[in-house]
């Protein structure tokens, strides 16, 4: 199916709502040593990025929220009250996100290293800049998608974004570019 044919067919019964989670294919190598290995660090780092400023940069214009529709079968209806989600309690997720990197022993924060495809590098500075609140310094390795590829099976990683990508190619215009 096309965007385009769907909107001519459907009018303004149809919407097309872009992914605003920049976290929606997080991964982490836990089975390298390092801070990914502890619990806390990766719900830290959940609870400090803000959805809410993640929509209104890659989605601006789409209502807040999941992905998902409200009152479908697969939305949580409480989802605008999660940590990260609900722009009331923001200050209080930071807080609760460092108090969890200092329970893990990461009171000072830590440095790691970020993979990144050259069309997910927005969401990679937007993800770094989420997680300086916090004390994560993240360092951007951007390589293309073979390399990026090769070294997610070998898991040469710390951490980044992951997909296998064939949910979505099934609509042309929404395919980003690899190169």
């Amino acid at each position: 199916m096309h965007v385009k044919a769907i909107e001519k067919a459907m009018g303004d019964k149809a919407r097309f709502i872009l992914d605003p989670n920049p976290t929606d294919k997080f991964g982490f190598n836990m089975l390298k040593p390092g801070p990914f290995q502890d619990v806390r660090v990766r719900k830290a780092i959940s609870i400090a990025i803000n959805r809410q400023e993640a929509q209104a940069v890659f989605s601006p214009g789409d209502p807040p929220g999941g992905l998902f529709i409200p009152g479908g079968p697969f939305i949580n209806p409480d989802i605008m009250t999660w940590p990260g989600y609900n722009p009331a309690t923001t200050d209080k997720d930071l807080a609760e996100a460092k108090r969890l990197l200092a329970e893990a022993g990461f009171s000072n924060g830590f440095k790691a290293k970020w993979l990144a495809r050259p069309d997910w590098l927005e969401r990679a500075e937007f993800i770094a800049g989420q997680l300086k609140k916090i004390g994560i310094q993240v360092d951007i390795e951007s390589v293309d998608a073979i390399t990026h590829t090769d070294r997610q099976c070998a898991g040469q990683y710390e951490f980044g974004m992951f997909d296998t990508g064939n949910e979505r190619y099934s609509v042309p215009e929404t395919a980003p570019s690899f190169i």
